[in-house]
């Protein structure tokens, strides 16, 4: 007994040696994490973007979600073999609060339909649509539609992006250099028994990220880290040289699994990683996902087993035919083996289903080598983290940054020890950075769907569709029954939420509605309606002056008077405030405070809205 313990020992310490090569130093993880920034740099500048490894994507996303959107969105996530068909209601709930209620279907994506042509995957993507529809009786609407499309795409607007090349599996041909969207489009007009609008199509990332600040208004990162792993974050415009305009942020697709396709990680390739490159389908690519991506882990695992069993460090030296079998240590068994209690019998069970035998010296070091394969994960993907929101922290000269990522994917979610693993060194390696980790909940579709809602908030907001060929003046009213609040279209153009419209805001508002390169007169001389600063009551103004004849003083007037039922001409301010920042289009405090700047009332704090209400459509103070 005492020597079968003992060579069980010695077997696990030989097997300690064989996987301390998986063992990342702190001096290790700086280097990723400054070799990833160099790499993101390298993506932004114009002049380097082709040649980086790291494309840092535009995604034309520059706005989030304020809580006043409403309606019914279809949302598609397609990102691997199963897609997505979604459902979303976004509206005020049953307490009064925003709310955003879904609905969603699973459907596989067949193999031909994967590796043979566009067309066929794009007819079947609307055939599951088309079936969607039917189940929940829907046909008849036409609904805008968001589509998380989670491949390496370059954006040219958001509902307009060309796919540069397939990962995860994915070979159709005749979808690399075209627009998916224009792809969809199609496909839905050969089926012809649905319509859909198109408003948007964004990354697997950055719906999570703004589907989790839905949760938190502090998320500014989005993360994956499942079949693949990738990231996106807000940056700020005048470093994103791929596109015009240097005022505000706007979301950038770091697409960083493509980091270390250009060297910079080959000091830390393994001769494990060489193989499994070499068998997937796109050798020397996406070398950085394969070291943390689930597609890849299980494999990973199974090859260091195989290692181990040549050096007869386990299973006697003799492996199973399973074993030697590519793919068939599945990355759930990562999981499962290092969920086990401590008794081995879960290990014992997975070996077992692979014809092995093991004894109890086998199952620990088989643990061993997903501990070590997933910890490697875990810390190469908190190094990459750790570069992009240090680079974060540096460029807005925060001494101090509070941060939320907002994370989905199997792998975080769903094995054991990784999340903490990922944090503890994310937290190590940004000291200045208090950072809090959210995880999404059925991310990729509901945050395709408010970005959708966004995009048709703005689009309503100036009296367009959602794809706008061209745009009114800024202070034209909204056409329909689609035009929001005067409060929340003040909140749209004051981009930098300082309480002012200025130049840059209104070519901020130009731009996210797709019209770059506004000549400075025509933007000039929208300021100059305004006659010096445009605050919120300067605002009402133009904007009453705009309803002219569409909304007229006598129906203001019939509104204010629910609140005057004395009929003195009077409503008190602060009965009046309470209702503004409780009732309906709620406005916020800073709103109502730059309306009450302007607005007549007497000493004791009751406002004249006869005046306040030539003032709205007329724009001047009624001479006395």
């Amino acid at each position: 007994m005492e020597a079968t313990r003992s060579r069980a020992q010695t077997a696990l310490n030989l097997a300690e040696q064989i996987l301390a090569e998986f063992q990342l130093q702190e001096e290790d993880l700086k280097k990723v994490m400054r070799r990833m920034q160099k790499e993101m740099d390298r993506g932004l500048r114009l002049e380097t973007h082709e040649e980086a490894s790291v494309k840092m994507l535009p995604t034309y996303v520059r706005s989030t979600p304020e809580g006043s959107e409403v309606g019914d969105f279809l949302s598609l996530d397609l990102g691997g073999t199963n897609f997505r068909v979604m459902l979303v209601k976004v509206g005020e709930g049953e307490a009064g609060q925003w709310s955003v209620k879904t609905k969603h279907q699973m459907y596989s994506i067949p193999e031909d339909a994967m590796t043979g042509t566009a067309e066929m995957l794009f007819d079947y993507i609307s055939e599951c649509i088309s079936d969607f529809l039917d189940k929940h009786q829907m046909k008849h609407k036409k609904l805008p539609l968001g589509f998380t499309f989670s491949f390496p795409v370059r954006h040219e607007d958001i509902d307009k992006g060309i796919l540069l090349n397939w990962t995860k599996g994915f070979k159709a041909s005749g979808a690399e250099g075209n627009n998916i969207v224009g792809l969809l489009r199609d496909a839905i007009k050969r089926r012809g028994d649905f319509e859909m609008d198109v408003v948007a199509m964004v990354n697997d990332t950055v719906a999570t990220m703004i589907s989790c600040y839905y949760e938190d208004r502090r998320c500014e990162v989005g993360m994956i880290v499942g079949t693949g792993c990738n990231a996106c974050y807000m940056e700020e415009m005048q470093n994103v040289e791929l596109v015009e305009g240097d005022e505000g942020r706007m979301c950038v697709n770091t697409e960083w699994g493509a980091f270390g396709d250009s060297g910079e990680l080959d000091e830390f390739l393994l001769e494990y990683d060489r193989v499994v490159d070499e068998n997937s389908l796109n050798p020397g690519q996406q070398l950085y996902e394969k070291l943390i991506g689930g597609k890849y882990m299980g494999e990973l695992v199974r090859l260091v087993l195989l290692k181990l069993v040549d050096e007869n460090l386990l299973f006697h030296g003799e492996a199973s035919e399973q074993l030697r079998t590519r793919g068939a240590f599945e990355t759930r068994f990562v999981s499962q083996v290092e969920s086990d209690s401590g008794d081995r019998k879960q290990i014992y069970n997975i070996l077992s289903t692979l014809g092995l035998r093991p004894s109890a010296a086998d199952c620990d070091i088989v643990r061993r080598a997903c501990e070590s394969v997933s910890t490697r994960a875990a810390h190469m993907c908190a190094a990459g983290l750790a570069g992009v929101i240090n680079r974060m922290r540096e460029s807005r000269s925060e001494d101090v940054m509070r941060i939320t990522v907002g994370v989905d994917g199997s792998v975080y979610k769903l094995h054991p020890s990784f999340k903490e693993r990922f944090h503890a060194i994310v937290r190590r390696l940004t000291p200045s950075c208090e950072i809090t980790f959210i995880e999404s909940e059925e991310g990729s579709g509901r945050g395709a769907a408010l970005i959708s809602a966004v995009a048709c908030k703005k689009a309503c907001m100036l009296g367009q569709t959602p794809s706008p060929p061209a745009l009114p003046g800024v202070w034209a009213a909204p056409a329909g029954d689609c035009g929001p609040s005067t409060s929340q279209a003040f909140s749209c153009i004051d981009q930098n939420r300082d309480g002012i419209i200025c130049k840059s805001d209104l070519r901020e508002t130009y731009s996210q509605l797709g019209k770059v390169n506004v000549p400075e007169e025509e933007l000039d001389a929208m300021l100059q309606e305004g006659k010096g600063p445009i605050n919120f009551t300067v605002f009402l103004t133009l904007f009453g002056e705009k309803l002219n004849g569409t909304d007229p003083e006598e129906a203001i007037l019939s509104a204010f008077r629910l609140f005057d039922p004395s009929g003195k001409g009077v409503v008190n301010k602060d009965e009046f405030k309470q209702l503004l920042l409780t009732q309906a289009d709620k406005f916020s405090p800073a709103e109502v405070e730059q309306m009450f700047a302007l607005t007549p009332m007497d000493l004791a704090g009751n406002i004249d809205y006869k005046s306040l209400c030539y003032i709205i459509t007329h724009g001047d103070e009624k001479e006395e």
